[in-house]
C-alpha cells in the first residue's frame, strides 16, 4: 500500500501488461543495486521511511519509481493520460528486467523533467513475477533473478498468490502476496505483504481487527494517534495505536508494536486477510520473493558489505 505519490492501494488503476522480460543465469548470484527512501512523519510520529523507490531506465533519462507489492499491475503512472491520447513507446530497464510500455504526453513530460525522491510511477507485482526479488532491506539494494531460486531452501515459506479481482476493461495481471501469520488468542490468518507500506507493521482492514489487535471500539481516544494520509487527490483519515495481541510471523517473531486503520480505505483483497503487513518488520533484514515457486524468505542481514 503507497502512502506517497500515488496515494495507496484504493488508488490502483491502469493495468499495464509486462512485456518481454531479459533473462539472466540462474545459477549466478544476484547482482545489487541501490535504492533510498522517500521519509516522512505521519501524525507527528518519529520520521520514517515512507516509499521504497528506485532507479529506472525510462528510455534515456533515469527517475525513481516506487516498489509496491500491494501493487498488482506491472507498471503504473503517477500521471493521468486520456483515453484517446496518442501514446508512444518507450523502454523500462531495472537490472537484468527491460519491458517495453506506451506512455502518454503528461507522463512522458514527467519522465523528461524528473527529479530524484518524486517517483513517476510505480512497479508492482506483475513486473517482477517471472523471477525473484530479493530486497536487502538492511543495506538498502535490492536484485532480480529469472527463474524460482528458493527451491532447496527449507526455511522458505510459502505465500499464496491472488490475482485481483477482474473488472470491466482492466487487463488481469499480476496479484497479491498473502503470508501466514499468527495473532496471539486468535489463531492463523492471512497477510498481505506490502512493501509500499513502508512504515507499517501491521495495517488493518476493518474494525474487528481493529478491536482484536488493538482493543479499542474506536479510531479515537487515549493511546491513539490519529493522521492523515494523501490517497489519488483526498484525504485519507487513519488511527495508530499500540497492540495489545501479538502479532507474528512463525521462526521470525513479532510484526508489529503498533496497527494502523484508515477506514475510509476502499481496497479489499479477493481474501480476508488480518491486515497489510508492510517493510518496518523488516528494517533489518533480507526478505526474498520467489514469485514463480510461491516462496519466500526472510532471515537477517550479513553485515555491511
Amino acid at each position: 500500500m503507497t502512502v506517497t505519490a500515488k496515494g495507496l492501494v484504493a488508488g490502483l488503476a491502469a493495468f499495464i501488461a509486462i512485456g518481454s522480460i531479459a533473462c539472466e543465469a540462474r545459477a549466478q548470484p544476484p547482482s545489487f543495486q541501490p535504492f533510498h527512501w522517500h521519509v516522512g512523519s505521519l501524525g507527528g510520529l518519529p520520521p520514517a521511511p515512507l516509499a521504497l523507490l528506485v532507479p529506472v531506465a525510462l528510455g534515456e533519462r533515469t527517475c525513481d519509481m516506487q516498489l509496491d507489492t500491494g501493487a498488482s499491475a506491472a507498471v503504473i503512472w503517477h500521471t493521468a493520460t486520456e483515453q484517446h491520447e496518442p501514446r508512444r513507446p518507450l523502454k523500462l530497464r531495472l537490472g537484468g528486467l527491460e519491458t517495453g510500455v506506451e506512455v502518454g504526453s503528461a507522463t512522458q513530460r514527467s519522465i523528461d523533467e524528473c527529479v530524484s525522491g518524486s517517483p513517476v510511477g510505480t512497479l508492482g507485482n506483475a513486473f517482477f513475477e517471472r523471477g525473484t526479488l530479493t530486497l536487502d532491506v538492511a543495506h538498502q539494494r535490492l536484485a532480480w533473478q529469472a527463474g524460482s531460486t528458493l527451491d532447496n531452501q527449507p526455511r522458505a515459506r510459502r505465500f499464496f498468490y491472488a490475482a485481483p479481482a477482474l473488472q470491466e476493461g482492466w487487463i488481469q495481471t499480476g496479484g497479491h502476496i498473502f503470508i501466514e501469520l499468527d495473532v496471539q488468542q486468535a489463531g492463523k490468518g492471512y497477510g498481505m505483504l506490502d512493501t509500499g507500506a513502508a512504515s507499517a507493521g501491521i495495517g488493518v482492514l476493518d474494525a474487528p481487527w481493529w478491536a482484536q489487535l488493538t482493543g479499542a471500539a474506536a479510531t479515537q481516544g487515549p493511546h491513539i494517534t490519529n493522521f492523515t494520509v494523501p490517497s489519488w487527490g483526498r484525504s485519507l483519515a487513519c488511527a495508530s495505536a499500540p497492540t495489545v495481541a501479538a502479532v507474528s510471523i512463525d521462526g521470525f517473531g513479532p510484526v508489529a508494536r503498533r496497527a494502523t486503520f484508515c477506514p475510509g480505505l476502499a481496497f479489499q483483497p479477493t481474501i480476508r486477510v488480518i491486515g497489510l503487513v508492510g517493510l518496518a518488520p523488516f528494517m533489518h533484514s533480507v526478505l526474498t520473493i520467489d514469485y514463480p515457486g510461491r516462496r519466500w524468505l526472510v532471515k537477517a542481514a550479513a553485515p555491511s558489505p
